[in-house]
């Protein structure tokens, strides 16, 4: 177990602000995209601050040459060219754009593509558009990191993929963000900075052995075996061929993609608060059917994320790696670190 360290809420949000004030992004962009590390962080998702100490946040100084824009455009689709900006940035435009026209025309797909920093923890995208009121899917593309199943050769990004359902409560929807891969390429990263062993059975090294030691992972596994790999693939297909993403070689591409889809339930159920009430009790079905032995609740997919999320934000202090803090502090006072 690698040492930790509490620190302030308050603290971890003015440090993380100021990082990326001084990777260059603007005080409205820093705040767009520390609200999304934060998201992660405070939830113990590994797309959170570490993003910060290496290179997947690095401002391109290409996209000061355009805005992001739409290149085309229907009352239910639309097409984002990202000009090189931050992933974050591009995927949340998307996302608003999405919400906006399935508020409208009751469905909406919108893709974006050419940014080539990291769009974060995707389940973030997918709450603002249940939040909203609409079910929502986010798929997210990245460089090659996985192999598929029977190979290993890294052909997929870690692919993650998002859903979320609006409930009762329109400020907590239910929200599913898993990867496809079977450890994140940012968990790897921090157990390379905390000196730790990553699980066995989720990397293989150049030979196709499986490794436990992150800084000889050549390649990452799917979850789940071949039903992980085939969920790579699609979400694969929804951003490098839908999308129009890069195909391959994507980290010198420097064009990677997503897709967003958001459909009001208004389409199928008029009636206000009719959806979310049949939600309501298919997730009791879930909470309360009959349990195993030894166990004491049935969480349903974010539940756990959002207990962390209220100790953190309540108590108003976060444990986090030391090593990792040191970086961060490194990073804002002037003198970073070498980063991975």
């Amino acid at each position: 177990m690698a040492p930790t360290v509490q620190v302030p809420v308050p603290e971890l949000t003015a440090q993380t602000t100021k990082a990326l004030r001084l990777l260059g992004y603007s005080e409205t962009e820093a705040t767009i995209i520390q609200r999304i590390l934060l998201y992660a962080q405070l939830r113990g998702n590994t797309q959170g601050v570490v993003k910060l100490v290496t290179h997947a946040l690095d401002k391109s100084p290409l996209s000061a040459a355009h805005p992001i824009h739409t290149t085309r455009e229907t009352p239910t689709m639309a097409a984002i060219d990202g000009h090189q900006h931050c992933g974050m940035l591009v995927l949340q435009r998307a996302t608003e754009v999405a919400i906006a026209k399935a508020k409208t025309a009751g469905v909406s797909v919108v893709t974006c593509r050419n940014y080539c920093t990291s769009t974060g923890a995707i389940g973030y995208y997918a709450q603002e558009v249940a939040r909203q009121g609409c079910i929502g899917f986010v798929f997210s593309g990245s460089p090659e990191l996985v192999a598929p199943t029977g190979s290993k050769m890294p052909l997929f990004g870690t692919n993650p993929l998002a859903m979320s359902f609006p409930r009762s409560d329109a400020s907590e929807p239910l929200v599913m963000d898993l990867a496809t891969s079977a450890i994140s390429y940012y968990a790897v990263i921090l157990a390379k900075i905390a000196k730790i062993a990553i699980p066995e059975g989720v990397a293989v090294d150049v030979n196709g052995a499986t490794t436990t030691d992150p800084a000889a992972v050549h390649a990452i596994l799917p979850f789940g075996g071949h039903k992980g790999s085939a969920l790579a693939l699609a979400v694969e297909l929804l951003s490098s061929a839908l999308a129009g993403g890069a195909i391959h070689d994507k980290d010198n591409a420097n064009d990677w993609a997503s897709c967003v889809v958001a459909i009001d339930p208004a389409l199928f159920h008029p009636q206000p608060g009719a959806f979310t009430s049949r939600v309501e009790q298919v997730l009791q079905r879930v909470k309360t059917a009959d349990k195993m032995p030894n166990v004491d609740a049935i969480w349903l997919p974010g539940e756990r994320g959002n207990a962390i999320y209220k100790k953190h934000v309540t108590e108003g202090v976060i444990p986090m790696e030391a090593s990792l803090w040191g970086q961060l502090q490194a990073l804002t006072s002037g003198t970073p670190p070498s980063r991975l």
